[in-house]
């Protein structure tokens, strides 16, 4: 996707996301136990859910060009995470410098 057409609105909503991603994957790591909840359903899976609409999330606020039947992975390492993270600093430099190039021309 073009890094224009990207906005700094679309990067926060991204970084909200992935903090709240953050948050689910500490909670997991500290509540590492399998117990089953009310409802039978074990807390990992849920756990996956929870990561697979956060992720999807993400994915609709920063696009990702990964083809029409590919799907995204989900976001439910700290590896991941931090790659994802990183990629929206980038992204927010690269808009920066883009705004600085566009304010020089159109000063001239």
């Amino acid at each position: 996707m073009p890094i224009d057409i990207l906005t700094r609105k679309q990067i926060l909503i991204g970084v909200a996301i992935l903090d709240q991603i953050k948050n689910k994957l500490e909670e997991s790591f500290a509540d590492s136990s399998t117990a089953a909840n009310d409802d039978g359903e074990s807390s990992s899976r849920k756990g996956t859910r929870s990561f697979a609409k956060l992720s999807s999330q993400y994915y609709t606020a920063i696009p990702h060009p990964f083809g029409l039947w590919t799907r995204p992975p989900v976001i439910s390492s700290f590896d991941v995470l931090s790659e994802c993270y990183e990629r929206c600093q980038r992204i927010n430099n690269e808009l920066e410098q883009l705004q600085m190039m566009q304010k020089a021309l159109n000063s001239k």
